[in-house]
């Protein structure tokens, strides 16, 4: 699919997540034991919600990474996807997250993967108008009812005049983000390019996740746990992910470090639940045959499991049928029963968490996945548990999203 030559690769890595901006600090947390729920607020104005578990950013200061400055008019979203790339730019050893000269600004592009980044801007501005008056709605928050906002902020911190693109694929969007920036660098659209993704909780979220049947209804103690039917449904989480996408040519012209490369990326789409199955079979398939890799050496799959059962068991029995002979002790791992689901910027977070398992050698833990009961381990006898990456003639994890759309979307990551 794309030119294994000059291949892209990821040289920095920078999140805001639950477990705070450190990166170093992110990785253990993933790999060791975490309890990291909390509730939602309950609703204030026109909306009547539950209250709601959720898993959300705590103890951070975005002034230590962005400043004081204007930052009152920036959305949360705003400031975590900020933030994150400004620990990515410092991992790829770039220094601080300063405008790029006029010489480089053209060869630098943004994407950002969010769906829901404008949606309380908008629900308020629209709130205050009906109820208060047109002339209440204040014009400093007018930027942040667009969807585009936190890509546009960071564009503009960085000068980055490549391209600036907001992608809202639903949970497929993080890694539908990485696949379009991989395109453009090779295209000579940019020659580096910050991929982010970020979501953030707030009660307009909250009543979409819950009119969309993914949360639990009861027993609430019970949600978040990839591919158990015994999980009630999705934990929210939020938060930002960015790497740095370069060709390992410039990475290493300007000193860099790769970090691992982008292989191959497929997506898929169908309807019902046996057509998901093949579709996301399909997907992976085509991932691998991108990349001229086989299932005997896959290294291990960062999965998008979530614990929405109706999601997880396609995932399930798709890996299932393609790995069962080929590669029946396969390591899975999911992020999202310790990170919570974090819609469309979950691919970024799988990405990056794939890129320091094929340096560390591990995959990060899975939450629950032992536990699993005998009915699921019977119909479906995956290997599911965090373990050491095999050694492969060349080491690659597989990460894999799906929407409650239909679409699916993977993406291979190998070292370079």
């Amino acid at each position: 699919m794309w030119n294994d030559n000059d291949p892209v690769v990821v040289s920095g890595v920078g999140s805001v997540s639950v477990f705070g901006t450190d990166k170093n600090q992110f990785w253990e947390r993933l790999i060791g034991e975490s309890d990291s729920k909390s509730t939602s607020p309950k609703s204030n104005d026109f909306l009547d919600l539950p209250v709601i578990e959720t898993i959300c950013v705590d103890h951070w200061n975005p002034e230590e990474l962005i400043g004081k400055r204007g930052l009152k008019y920036l959305s949360l979203s705003t400031q975590y996807l900020l933030s994150a790339a400004v620990r990515c730019w410092q991992d790829a050893g770039l220094g601080d997250l300063n405008p790029a000269w006029e010489s480089e600004a053209l060869d630098l592009g943004v994407v950002v993967a969010s769906n829901f980044s404008g949606l309380k801007a908008i629900s308020d501005y629209d709130y205050t108008t009906i109820t208060v008056g047109p002339q209440s709605v204040s014009p400093m928050q007018a930027p942040n009812t667009i969807a585009n906002a936190p890509a546009a902020q960071l564009a503009i911190r960085m000068n980055a005049c490549a391209f600036n693109t907001t992608i809202a694929t639903g949970q497929c969007a993080g890694l539908d983000a990485i696949a379009y920036a991989v395109s453009s660098i090779h295209k000579g659209q940019a020659k580096q390019v910050l991929v982010g993704g970020v979501e953030e909780i707030n009660e307009r979220v909250l009543w979409i996740y819950q009119n969309s049947n993914v949360l639990p209804k009861e027993y609430s103690d019970r949600a978040g746990k990839p591919f158990s039917s015994d999980s009630t449904g999705w934990i929210p989480g939020e938060g930002a992910s960015v790497i740095l996408l370069e060709k390992l040519s410039h990475c290493l012209e300007r000193g860099g470090t790769p970090l691992g490369k982008i292989a191959s990326y497929s997506t898929t789409f169908a309807v019902d639940e046996d057509s998901r199955i093949h579709a996301m079979e399909r997907a992976i398939g085509q991932v691998f045959e991108q990349a001229d890799r086989v299932f005997s050496e896959t290294s291990g799959i960062i999965s998008g499991a979530s614990g929405f059962y109706p999601q997880d068991r396609v995932e399930m029995n798709a890996i299932h049928n393609l790995f069962g002979s080929a590669n029946p002790d396969i390591p899975i791992s999911s992020l999202k029963g310790t990170i919570g689901e974090t819609y469309g910027a979950s691919g970024v977070f799988q990405a990056a968490a794939g890129l320091m398992a094929l340096n560390k050698g591990i995959l990060p833990k899975s939450i629950a996945l032992s536990e699993l009961n005998h009915r699921d381990l019977e119909k479906t006898p995956i290997y599911l548990t965090s373990n050491d990456i095999r050694d492969t003639k060349k080491q690659n994890i597989v990460t894999t999203s799906q929407d409650l759309s239909g679409i699916t979307s993977c993406l291979m990551l190998e070292s370079v």
